[in-house]
């Protein structure tokens, strides 16, 4: 299963719900290109603080996050 550094909250929560536990089988970071995103600032201000969305002064990308694919077993 897929998941984002963004969405790991509620990830977590639902495996705990299911009884299940997970093991990651890898990582990639990933640049963030939802343009729409972009402005609008206390939603991007809200990723930065509350789900791991990284500011970096690199070019051609700015934010970055990353993406985990899990093993989830019941």
């Amino acid at each position: 299963m897929g998941c984002s550094s963004m969405a790991l909250p509620e990830f977590e929560k639902a495996v705990k719900k299911a009884g299940a536990r997970k093991e990651v089988l890898g990582s990639r970071e990933t640049p963030f290109r939802i343009l729409y995103a972009f402005k609008h600032r206390g939603f991007m201000e809200r990723l930065i603080s509350e789900r791991k969305l990284e500011q970096r002064g690199q070019n051609p990308f700015k934010f970055w996050f990353t993406f985990y694919v899990y093993k989830v077993i019941y």
